[in-house]
């Protein structure tokens, strides 16, 4: 050990010498109850002393695998001891303690000493977990020891056998972080120096939030704060992070195949998921096509209508779409989606298509005449819809009655119809897909997000045997000439089985049916404050905008005032512009529900009201 020295930019840490120990009687100058050093040194300056003399003795002579380090400022000024403990060379797990100088406390000492033993500890001594141990009122230590990335895990009780007899008789919080979980420090600033993230201005973006750690409904930061996961992560996640059954598809199918080509090939996981998918949608819609997201799952169904009447030799080329579409960034899928906004760049390379404006009570009729109209000249292709609720748009939601009576228009005039259940699929509207809440059904449908429990990325697009049957032909060039390199992935292929079992149980769906009866009383106190107005719900989906004065914008500020507001709460939760919505996952409690319904009412309260 006497070669090794770990510096940062204000301290250096070197093995302790005999000669430290004459500066050690310092440490024992503060309360018996300090507030800012671990346990690990007995209060007995005497004991304290034996005790290293002996670890000295025993490390000279390599019998133990302590790492002791005195702690001392670049100038070479005493400043406390750190240590790692090992005990063993076989055991990949360690404790670390720290005593400072009580006139530095407070002064970051402590954090920059932890930094670098834990560094130490999982890049050079390989350990797996290190533990640290403090008493349950040290809130100070508590703290430094999570600003580290260490999660309070537990609190024992236990009396200590000190020398003469003498014992203490304490409870301490014990906390804990490993090598999958450590922070490296200097991860946001690698990802401002390599990484390109979705939707971001970068010129005007703050530092991302680093999170390190995800369990059920929580999101943990590389300084080990938890965040409720209140949007499931871009509305993907359905039964939690680290689903323990979902671990388990992944790990006993990585162990069978791993990915293989789809062409010319099959394998019993994408088999199954096809039959299994398609025996819990409409008996027509029997034919499964593989991508890996959303985006690509409507491609490949804009391509399916346009290639069926290619096929046919029927001239029919146009497109119906709703104004506030967003059906994702491909070219196809972007050409079907809202003008301006996101898209204005690329617009001049899109396709024409028509648009309806968004369904509300008052203009159904006149929407339905209007499409009637469109219908009858005999252009159109296909239509496609978000079905029952528009995303992107702010979760704008819609009537299921006109959602059906809009497709059997479409089905009248020989029109294919393309339900977008990228994000309402998999229990978001209450019922596993939007189309369950409507009688006329669609000809091709677009899945993925919550099909692999937001854990893995694949896409479906499921059409009907009437159109499968319409690319059969002795011509080869009629086939659907489309693929991925990831095209029916093994792994993502078993994560999604692995979700339908989940939601074969029937507490998934009490889980969604109690969501649903928080979120109607989550509506009646945001309907008595003056500040809101368009309260929606659809399943586990409620939303509502925040008075502006602009309307419904994704530009808004409240976006950003209100995301920041969030995070410092402990609620990771992302606007849409002044719509602010909660669609969590499944498994959410009813008190992280309250908690995050209490900050939100909170916000409005405080900042809108």
């Amino acid at each position: 050990m006497g070669s090794i020295e770990l510096i940062s930019d204000r301290i250096r840490l070197r093995p302790i010498s005999k000669t430290d120990l004459e500066q050690i009687h310092e440490l024992h100058s503060f309360p018996e109850t300090d507030e800012f050093n671990t346990l690990g040194i007995p209060k007995n300056i005497n004991e304290t002393k034996i005790i290293l003399r002996n670890w000295l003795d025993l490390m000279r002579v390599k019998k133990v695998t302590n790492h002791i380090f005195t702690v001392e400022s670049l100038e070479g000024n005493f400043i406390g001891l750190i240590a790692l403990n090992q005990g063993s060379l076989k055991q990949q797990r360690g404790e670390v303690w720290y005593k400072i100088l009580p006139k530095l406390w407070s002064k970051g000492y402590a954090t920059e000493a932890l930094n670098l033993v834990l560094d130490f500890g999982f890049e050079q001594v390989e350990l797996h977990r290190i533990t640290a141990g403090c008493a349950i009122d040290n809130l100070g230590s508590i703290r430094v020891l999570e600003k580290v990335g260490m999660i309070r895990e537990g609190i024992c009780r236990e009396i200590l056998p000190l020398r003469k007899g003498w014992t203490d008789n304490y409870e301490y919080a014990i906390l804990r972080t490993e090598r999958n979980i450590r922070p490296k420090q200097d991860t946001v600033q690698k990802d401002k120096d390599h990484v390109w993230h979705p939707f971001t201005q970068h010129h005007s973006a703050k530092d991302h939030l680093e999170i390190v750690k995800a369990e059920g409904v929580n999101l943990y930061d590389a300084s080990g704060k938890k965040y409720i996961d209140a949007n499931s992560s871009w509305w993907v996640n359905t039964h939690g992070h680290g689903h323990p059954h979902i671990g388990k598809a992944i790990s006993e199918q990585f162990s069978k195949i791993d990915h293989i080509v789809f062409a010319g090939v099959t394998h019993p996981k994408a088999v199954e998921l096809a039959e299994r998918i398609t025996n819990v949608l409409p008996d027509h819609l029997q034919k499964v096509f593989f991508s890996d997201n959303g985006s690509t799952a409507v491609e490949i169904a804009i391509k399916m209508v346009i290639q069926y009447f290619y096929n046919r030799d029927e001239n029919k080329n146009r497109f119906l779409a709703m104004q506030g579409s967003y059906h994702g960034d491909t070219f196809g899928a972007m050409s079907l989606g809202q003008r301006g906004y996101f898209n204005k760049p690329f617009e001049q390379y899109f396709f024409d298509v028509d648009y309806i404006d968004f369904p509300t009570q008052e203009n159904e009729e006149d929407i339905l005449k209007h499409v009637k109209s469109l219908f009858e000249s005999g252009n159109f292709a296909g239509v496609i819809v978000e079905p029952l609720v528009q995303g992107a748009a702010g979760m704008r939601m819609y009537s299921a009655k006109f959602l059906d009576q809009l497709t059997a228009l479409a089905h009248q005039y020989g029109v294919l119809v393309i339900f977008d259940e990228v994000m309402t699929g998999f229990g978001r509207t209450g019922k596993l897909f939007s189309m369950d809440h409507c009688e006329n059904k669609p000809d091709i449908v677009a899945l993925s997000k919550g099909l692999t429990a937001g854990v893995m990325a694949l896409g479906l697009t499921v059409a009907s045997d009437k159109i499968y049957d319409a690319f059969l032909s002795e011509n080869v060039g009629k086939a659907l000439l489309h693929g991925h390199s990831f095209t029916a992935n093994p792994i993502a292929c078993a994560v999604a089985c692995a979700n339908l079992d989940l939601f074969e149980k029937r507490s998934t769906w009490e889980n969604i049916d109690a969501i649903e009866g928080w979120n109607e009383d989550f509506a009646k106190e945001l309907s008595t404050l003056d500040c809101v107005e368009k309260i929606r719900q659809q399943g586990t989906i409620i939303a509502f905008e925040v008075k502006t004065g602009e309307g419904n914008t994704y530009f808004s500020d409240v976006k950003t005032e209100a995301y920041d507001y969030f995070l410092e709460k402990g609620v990771l939760l992302r606007p849409l512009g002044n719509v602010i919505f909660v669609n969590p996952p499944y498994c959410i409690t009813h008190q992280d529900h309250q908690k995050i319904t209490r900050e939100v009412l909170n916000f409005l309260k405080e900042g809108k009201n």
